[in-house]
C-alpha cells in the first residue's frame, strides 16, 4: 500500500527548508487513529524482511510512504489502513512527535536522489531550479510546531 503526497523539497521556502525530511519522520510515529504501541508495533510488523521497501521516500516533488505489509498477515491491514488514513487527513504534530524524530533510525526515511551530493548528479542538475531543493537536509534553523503544522496543511 502506498500514500503518495505529491509535494517535496521544491514548494519549500528558505524559512521551511527541510520540513520535507522532518514531515515523515514525524508522521511515521505520530498517529491520530493509532496509540504509540500500536504504531511501533505496525512498523515493526510492516517491513517483510524478504521484500524490503522503505516506508518513506521523499524527493524533489513527491514524499511516498511505503506499507509493504508480509503475506499471510491480514490483521495488519486493519491498523495499516487506519495510519493511512490519519496521515492522509493532515497530522497535527505535537513536541513528543518532534522529539521522537532524534531516535528514528536513519533507515525508515530515504531521498531520492539517495545522494544529492554526488558529483555526477550535481553535474546533471547544474543551471537547474533544482539547486538549492535538497530533499534529504534537515531544518538549520530551530523549527517551530506552528510552522510546521501550517506547512501540513498546505
Amino acid at each position: 500500500m502506498r500514500l503518495v503526497v505529491k509535494t517535496g523539497s521544491m514548494v519549500e521556502t528558505e524559512s521551511q527548508r527541510g520540513f520535507i525530511y522532518l514531515i515523515p519522520k514525524m508522521a511515521l510515529f505520530h498517529s491520530k487513529t493509532l496509540s504509540n504501541s500500536q504504531l511501533q508495533q505496525l512498523w515493526h510488523n510492516a517491513i517483510d524482511p524478504a521484500a524490503p521497501i522503505l516506508p518513506a521516500i521523499v524527493s524533489y516533488d513527491v514524499t511516498l510512504y511505503n506499507l509493504s505489509l508480509p503475506n499471510n498477515r491480514p490483521e495488519l491491514l486493519k491498523e495499516a489502513f487506519q495510519w493511512l488514513a490519519g496521515s492522509a487527513a493532515g497530522s497535527q504534530f505535537d513536541k513528543k512527535s518532534l522529539m521522537m524524530v532524534t531516535s528514528l533510525p536513519k533507515h525508515m526515511v530515504v531521498t531520492h536522489p539517495a545522494n544529492v551530493k554526488d558529483p555526477l548528479w550535481r553535474a546533471r542538475i547544474k543551471g537547474s531550479t533544482l539547486i538549492g531543493h535538497e530533499s534529504g537536509a534537515m531544518p538549520i534553523t530551530s523549527v517551530k510546531l506552528e510552522e510546521i503544522n501550517k506547512f501540513v496543511q498546505q
